[in-house]
């Protein structure tokens, strides 16, 4: 008779546990994708964003050191100029001082190009001195009060303070002078400084001030005359009493017109005039015998007593500083004025960005021309071989930078992955600027995003690692004989799509039960 045997069997379920987690994982990879597919593109959005800001920087970095580079060159040309008009006692008295006076003026907001021009003229006219440098800050105030250009102001100031040396005074009287007179004619600062340098020697050698000078032009033209007319005219009419000759000379006598130097410095200018101005109301036709150049009868004739009271008047004005003064400060303070010296200010900081930089840029210069020269006496096939080098150094940057666009190990990897890429392409092909901001792209990326970074390997020990063990009780009986075997068969329902049938077997003692690939056994 078989004996009838009961069992029971206890086994862990670890499959539907882990079907379940891939089923939950694998909407999970799949709402990560979508995310990484988002973050990818505002990945790519934001690396050409970057790119287009590296290479704006770029630019503008060049932009800068090229610009400083010119501005220090053009200045440290100018100045060279001009100290090339020094004796070398000269240069070491006052080259430390041109240079600053070059700077006043631009910061002032003078073009460097005129500056320097304006400097060479003022200090050729005049030479090396205090009282040059003091003429030239003046002219940069004559330039601002009558709105002129500094290099008109210079030649009108270097004329008379050339012919009149001392007699002169300081350069603020020639200025003024010439602002003065230029508001009592029909002309300006511009045209006075331009022409008073064709009469100024004539009129110091006929003992006429320059105030009376600059008087006198200015009201030749109320009549009508240009400024240049008038300083012809007015330049005839001193030669013609300085020297006159044969039967002008009689005349001018018998009229007791002042003639020669000494007399006409005694009487002064403006009675001189008021001679002549008697003799051709008194005794016309006898005024073209008295003057016979016709440029000075024209003045002579234009210049009658009422002229020649306006002479006076203007004369004494020119002692006065007032309207100067607050035509500068007027002037100063408009809106030209202060984009002309904001434009200073750039141009003298690039100035010292370049003094910086020359010394940086000539060693790379000499290095260039160096290895210009190692290149030249290279073998045909070394120049082949490193030209060859350079392209496949240019590849494996863009390589690189490839790599870092396509790996695809989440949103903020990526940007870091790709701005790194950036970084090591740009270490090989692309200006250190750019390399070390594609660095800091990188550094930045990885620290913003470093929890979710941190967070990969949690999500993958989750992914691999088994959840909670079920237990499955299998029970039954059998009828078996004594050296019978006992042969159960198990089927497990898993979760939805995953069956898996699992035999267990066992003869002899039941001491064991063995499973398939996804069961345990317990015994």
């Amino acid at each position: 008779m078989p004996n009838r045997v009961a069992y029971t069997f206890v086994i862990k379920d670890r499959f539907s546990s882990v079907a379940n987690r891939i089923k939950s994982q694998t909407q999970g990879i799949r709402n990560q994708l979508k995310k990484l597919k988002f973050d990818a593109k505002k990945a790519g959005k934001s690396l050409k964003d970057m790119g287009r800001k590296m290479r704006g920087i770029s630019l503008a970095s060049a932009g800068v050191a090229v610009a400083a580079a010119k501005a220090f060159g053009d200045m440290e040309a100018g100045v060279a100029n001009v100290l090339g008009l020094m004796k070398p006692a000269e240069v070491k008295k006052f080259g430390g001082a041109v240079g600053k006076l070059s700077e006043e003026a631009v910061l002032a907001g003078f073009k460097m190009g005129d500056t320097n021009k304006a400097l060479f003229d003022m200090i050729s006219a005049m030479g090396a001195s205090e009282r040059t440098f003091d003429a030239f800050r003046t002219a940069q105030k004559l330039s601002i009060a009558g709105n002129t250009s500094l290099s008109t102001s210079v030649s009108g100031l270097a004329a008379i303070m050339n012919a009149y040396k001392e007699e002169a005074g300081s350069a603020a009287d020639v200025a003024n002078a010439f602002y003065a007179a230029q508001a009592k004619g029909t002309t300006d600062v511009t045209k006075l400084a331009s022409n008073v340098g064709q009469v100024a020697p004539i009129a110091k050698a006929a003992g006429v001030g320059f105030r009376p000078l600059l008087a006198t032009m200015a009201e030749l033209t109320q009549g009508g005359l240009s400024t240049e007319e008038s300083t012809t005219a007015l330049k005839g009419v001193l030669s013609g009493l300085l020297k006159p000759t044969g039967e002008a000379e009689g005349v001018l006598r018998s009229m007791g017109v002042p003639i020669g130097a000494t007399e006409m410095k005694a009487a002064g200018l403006a009675n001189t005039l008021e001679k002549l101005a008697e003799l051709s109301e008194t005794y016309p036709d006898l005024l073209a015998t008295a003057i016979p150049n016709i440029r000075g009868f024209t003045a002579a004739a234009a210049l009658g007593h009422e002229n020649i009271q306006r002479i006076r008047e203007t004369t004494e004005e020119t002692k006065s500083f007032e309207a100067f003064e607050a035509a500068h400060l007027r002037n100063i303070g408009t809106f030209n004025q202060e984009i002309a010296r904001t434009r200073g200010a750039i141009t003298i900081l690039l100035v010292t960005l370049g003094k910086h930089l020359a010394p940086g840029i000539s060693k790379l210069a000499r290095g260039i021309q160096a290895a210009t020269v190692w290149f030249r006496g290279l073998s045909d096939t070394k120049k082949k071989w490193l030209a060859w080098g350079l392209v496949v150094v240019g590849i494996i940057s863009s390589l690189l930078m490839l790599l870092g666009s396509v790996v695809i190990i989440g949103g903020a990897a990526f940007g870091a992955l790709a701005a790194m890429g950036a970084a090591i392409a740009g270490a090989i092909t692309i200006p250190i600027a750019i390399a070390a901001a594609a660095v800091a792209a990188a550094m930045v990326k990885v620290y913003q995003h470093w929890d979710d970074i941190k967070g990969y390997y949690e999500r993958v020990k989750g992914f691999f690692g088994f959840g909670n063990d079920e237990d499955i009780n299998v029970t039954g009986a059998a009828d078996i004989n004594q050296n019978a075997s006992l042969d159960v068969g198990v089927t497990v329902k898993s979760a939805k799509g995953t069956v898996d049938d699992v035999k267990t077997k066992t003869t002899g003692k039941i001491s064991g039960l063995t499973t398939g690939t996804n069961m345990e056994d317990i015994f």
